[in-house]
């Protein structure tokens, strides 16, 4: 049967072991006759592929498209099952799925794990799929995948759902983009989708979310992209700095607009310089003591998470920093969220603060924009934390280098992706400057080979100093290195152990009071520092 469903060995090919093993896998959970359908569905999307390895070696691939689909077939059945999906149904489902793909170039693996996600989320939900919703869900992906939108209306689906809103609300706000905009919402679904993203955490009442996107998208969609983004920033930004909670900022703006005017001229006035408040309250705000910190954070509880808002989480040091070395590995071909992110850890109460914020791409830098909270009504002794993602680390490179060789940049790469920028050292200034008491920071980055802590002085001219001279204290320590060693003596090659040469360069060079120190992933922080 697998034989069929394939494309054919020669008599002279070695067996593929990797297609067997993840056959062997998949239809243990959805069945041989079922999995054979969907890998025959998968069949005008499996061309033959040159895989380029890492090293330049190349290898020919007669079926990346099947292999990879079914790595993701075991986590979507068993999801599929969980919101009580029978197996002709979760089978139905899939290659309906696959059917509605118009284009041979779509990652079908994607749709498939992002399928999986907004089973997933009906379960956390404690939802089972009646047979009206499974036709509704079809009905979304056939809309979605004439327009070539499928990936983006499964994710905004699962960020409504998250949300609160109901599966009826989620689709109909889903299918209005492609509905009105057609082929051009694949333009106004990213302005949606971050303005969506950005209240997932956000304790609000369902409805008026929905009357918000309705109000915002207008008549056509495509034409209010910068309505979209300048709700997220007004979410983002606004709501923290302001002090207002989500549901009291979006209240407010459907308030406004009930005279009929267009909401967009409602966000744009809040948004102006003035900052007219939108809830019409004026004058100072006197909090006792721990309420603005409670207020102004989300009680949250599980794993840490990017959020474009502020959270806060009961949890160990050495859990948490897994959770962050879990989300520095996260893939944005995979609709993972990749970002800095920045976390205040309180020791004393095993407290994880997020800041919230958005992370901003430019070529040779990458910047997380937050708004900045007095640490010092935190803890005394906040631990900082922020990531440098792997998926980032090609942005953090001067995109005007000519480097020798690949692995000369690869390496390159890596120690400026483990060691703190100048933007680093002046968000530890910011703290210390905007801090109302005493505090003595520990500064911690989260990067693809593990976690550098780095130290300065308590002293906020020298840390404001160094936030100038980084670079050229990171170049000192790459022009010090010798990199003709390196070249002859292949056996280092290894990033881990070349990034270490370079930081031991690097702290020859760095002023007096500020050190660099690595810990491998897997590190029990509270034992090392």
């Amino acid at each position: 049967m697998m034989e069929e469903s394939i494309q054919p060995q020669g008599p002279n090919d070695p067996p593929d072991r990797e297609l067997q093993d993840l056959w062997s896998q998949s239809s243990e959970v959805l069945g041989e006759q079922s999995l054979s359908r969907v890998v025959q569905a998968l069949q005008r999307f499996n061309t033959r592929f040159i895989v380029i390895e890492k090293d330049g070696s190349e290898r020919e691939e007669e079926n990346l498209i099947v292999k990879e689909a079914l790595r993701e077939i075991p986590g979507y059945a068993d999801s599929a099952y969980r919101v009580g999906l029978a197996p002709e149904q979760a089978e139905e489902l899939l290659i309906h799925l696959l059917d509605s793909n118009p284009y041979d170039f779509e990652q079908n693996d994607v749709s498939i794990l992002l399928l999986k996600r907004s089973l997933d989320q009906e379960a956390e939900l404690h939802q089972r799929l009646t047979t009206n919703d499974i036709s509704r869900l079809k009905g979304m992906i056939t809309l979605a995948g004439k327009y070539g939108v499928l990936p983006s209306s499964l994710y905004s689906y699962t960020t409504l759902r998250r949300i609160g809103l109901s599966k009826e609300d989620s689709t109909a706000l889903v299918m209005y983009l492609p509905d009105t905009d057609g082929h051009l919402a694949g333009y106004s679904f990213g302005p949606f989708e971050e303005a969506l993203s950005s209240l997932a955490i956000a304790p609000i009442v369902p409805k008026i979310v929905k009357e918000i996107f309705e109000c915002v998208g207008g008549a056509r969609p495509y034409y209010r992209q910068h309505v979209y983004r300048a709700l997220e920033e007004l979410i983002i930004f606004a709501s923290p700095s302001n002090r207002t909670t989500p549901q009291e900022l979006l209240q407010g703006l459907l308030t406004n607009g009930e005279g009929g005017g267009d909401i967009a001229d409602a966000i744009d006035k809040y948004l102006s310089e003035d900052q007219t408040n939108l809830l019409g309250e004026n004058g100072m705000v006197i909090y006792k003591v721990g309420e603005e910190r409670e207020k102004y954070f989300i009680p949250r509880s599980g794993r840490l998470e990017h959020a474009a808002l502020p959270y806060r989480i009961q949890r160990g040091l050495d859990a948490g920093v897994q959770d962050l070395e879990e989300l520095v590995r996260a893939r944005s071909h995979r609709w993972e969220a990749v970002g800095e992110g920045m976390w205040i850890f309180d020791p004393k109460t095993k407290t994880w603060y997020s800041l919230g914020g958005k992370t901003e791409i430019h070529p040779g830098k990458v910047t997380h924009n937050f708004i900045h909270f007095d640490a010092s009504k935190l803890t005394e002794r906040p631990y900082m934390f922020h990531l440098h993602p792997e998926d980032l680390e090609i942005m953090l490179r001067n995109p005007f280098d000519d480097f020798p060789s690949r692995e000369y940049r690869d390496h390159v790469t890596k120690f400026l992706s483990s060691t703190p920028s100048g933007a680093d050292y002046s968000v530890v200034a910011d703290t210390l400057e905007r801090a109302t008491s005493e505090i003595h920071p520990r500064s911690f980055i989260v990067h693809a080979l593990g976690i550098t802590e780095f130290t300065y002085p308590h002293d906020l001219d020298k840390i404001r100093k160094m936030s100038i001279l980084s670079r050229d204290v990171r170049d000192q320590a790459l022009l010090n290195f010798d990199w003709n060693e390196f070249l002859w003596r292949r056996e280092i090659a290894d990033e881990a152990k070349v990034t270490r040469m370079l930081v031991d360069d690097l702290n020859k060079v760095l002023p007096e009071g500020f050190a660099i120190t690595l810990y491998e992933h897997g590190t029990n922080l509270e034992e090392a520092i």
